[in-house]
C-alpha cells in the first residue's frame, strides 16, 4: 500500500506541459507528459519507428536526449504530427527524466522565446527636465512661472515593452518612482491644457516662494552640499505628496498592459532636471 508522501510525488509525473521545443533539424515539441510527447516534423517516420530527439531547454543549457517510439501518426499542412511514446530506458528513469523536464518547462517557454519568469524586474532611466509644458503646445509658455519648475515624462511605451520583455501573460506590473520629489500618476496626457491646470493647481498648492521648514537652517538632516536643489526644493516634496503615487499597479492581460483609452503613465517631475530611476516588477504567469 502506498502512502500519502508517495502518492503526492507519483502525482507530479502526470502534467502535460505545453511547449515549443525546436531540436537542432527543426522538429517541434508542442506538448510533454509523463507518458511521452507531441512532435511536428517535415520528416517521416513509420509507426513503432524508434527515434531519438535532441531538446534545448534552454539557452546555456546541454541538451535533453530523450528517446521514444512513434505510437500515431498523423498528417499536416506541412508535415506530420507524432505522438511518440517514451522508450528505451527503465520507468523510473524517464520518471526522474520527465519529471525533470516539466519542472524547467514550468519555469520557461522554451528554445528562442522569452522565459516565463515569476517575477520581473527592470530599471528605467530618466533624465529630467526643467520644465517642458510648452512642448505640448507653445501658447502655453506665456502662462508659466520661473517657479513652476514642472515636467512630464510619459513613462507609457517604457512599461508596456516591460510587460512584453516579462513573458508574463497575466499578472500585474508594478512601477516605483526612487525619489521624494518627483511622483507617478495616471491620467490623460495628450491634452495640454489639462497640464496646464495640473501646473496651475501646484503652484496654488505648494508655491515656490512659501516658507518650507525643508528649507530653513532648522533642518539637520539629509543636508545636500554638493546638490543645488536638495537645500531648497521644500515645494517639490509636498508637491509630489499632494498629487501623485510612489508606486503605481497596472494589470497585465494576454501579455499586454492594461489602460483606459485616455490613461498614460507620467512622471510628474518637480525639481527638475534631475536624473530618476523608476524600478518595474511584472509579476504573474
Amino acid at each position: 500500500m502506498t502512502t500519502m508522501a508517495e502518492q503526492q510525488k507519483e502525482r507530479r509525473f502526470n502534467p502535460r506541459v505545453a511547449c515549443e521545443l525546436k531540436d537542432p533539424q527543426g522538429q517541434v515539441v508542442r506538448n510533454l507528459s509523463q507518458n511521452g510527447l507531441y512532435l511536428e516534423s517535415a520528416r517521416e517516420y513509420q509507426p513503432h519507428q524508434k527515434i531519438s530527439l535532441s531538446l534545448p531547454i534552454f539557452n546555456g543549457m546541454s541538451p535533453l536526449q530523450v528517446w521514444g517510439e512513434v505510437v500515431r501518426r498523423e498528417s499536416l499542412r506541412n508535415g506530420f504530427g507524432y505522438g511518440i511514446g517514451f522508450r528505451g530506458i527503465g520507468a523510473d528513469e524517464y520518471k526522474e527524466l520527465n519529471y525533470f523536464i516539466l519542472r524547467r518547462m514550468t519555469e520557461g517557454r522554451g528554445e528562442g522565446q522569452a522565459p516565463k519568469r515569476d517575477v520581473f524586474y527592470k530599471r528605467i532611466a530618466i533624465d529630467t527636465e526643467y520644465q517642458n509644458i510648452a512642448q505640448w503646445d507653445p501658447r502655453l509658455e506665456k502662462f508659466l512661472e520661473p517657479g513652476d519648475n514642472f515636467s512630464i515624462f510619459n513613462l507609457t511605451d517604457s512599461l508596456k515593452d516591460c510587460a512584453r520583455q516579462s513573458g508574463v501573460r497575466d499578472g500585474c506590473l508594478m512601477a516605483q518612482i526612487l525619489h521624494t520629489s518627483a511622483t507617478l500618476l495616471i491620467n490623460e496626457l495628450d491634452e495640454p491644457m489639462l497640464l496646464m491646470d495640473l501646473v496651475k493647481k501646484m503652484r496654488a498648492f505648494a508655491p515656490k516662494s512659501a516658507d518650507y521648514f525643508h528649507n530653513s537652517s532648522m533642518r539637520e538632516v539629509n543636508i545636500c552640499p554638493d546638490d543645488s536643489h536638495c537645500d531648497r526644493n521644500g515645494d517639490a516634496h509636498v508637491k509630489a505628496a499632494l498629487l501623485g503615487n510612489t508606486t503605481l499597479s497596472l494589470i497585465v492581460q494576454d501579455g499586454e498592459l492594461v489602460l483606459g483609452p485616455w490613461q498614460k503613465v507620467a512622471l510628474l517631475e518637480f525639481d527638475g532636471p534631475r536624473k530618476r530611476e523608476v524600478l518595474v516588477q511584472v509579476r504573474g504567469s
